[in-house]
């Protein structure tokens, strides 16, 4: 979301009510403390006081591995609303390197040894990688736009 929070997930927060109420909440679970900070990101500053933590007494009610996808996906659906263009760029990088990096391998290939020594499949691979990469760099680009479009459209005073 373009800014650094430590721990996202202390649950140690202090929010205007005029701004606590205009949150639009889906999670239920510890990915609630996740989908506060993603949106309070988008929608305005954020200050990160630090905190002393005491030790804690009984057993955590967290469970790593369930909590922590559900909270992974809470980030995921939050940056796919509020901050598309990174999550695109991301997607676009993942594909479109390793696209790009398959095709150039069976071009030197095919051009310094020959066309037996090169696979019709790995081409077709790298070149459904690249071309999705180059999507994922178009529909970022496009998220952009309409981010700052949109951003006028609320300063605007009507």
């Amino acid at each position: 979301m373009g800014k650094r929070i430590n721990d996202p997930c202390s649950g140690m927060y202090l929010l205007k009510t005029e701004r606590a109420r205009n949150l639009e909440l889906t999670s239920t679970g510890f990915d609630v403390e996740a989908e506060i900070v993603g949106q309070m990101c988008a929608h305005g500053t954020i200050i990160e006081v630090p905190i002393n933590y005491r030790e804690r007494k009984g057993e955590g009610k967290l469970r790593t591995w369930n909590d922590g996808f559900h909270i992974l996906m809470s980030i995921l659906k939050t940056m796919s609303l509020y901050n598309p263009v990174f999550l695109f760029s991301c997607l676009a990088a993942v594909t479109a390197i390793p696209g790009a990096i398959i095709l150039l391998e069976q071009l030197t290939l095919r051009y310094l040894y020959g066309a037996e020594e090169w696979s019709v499949g790995w081409m077709w691979l790298g070149l459904t990688l690249f071309i999705m990469g180059v999507q994922g760099i178009t529909l970022a680009t496009i998220s952009l736009l309409l981010k700052r479009m949109e951003r006028r459209i609320i300063q605007t005073k009507w």
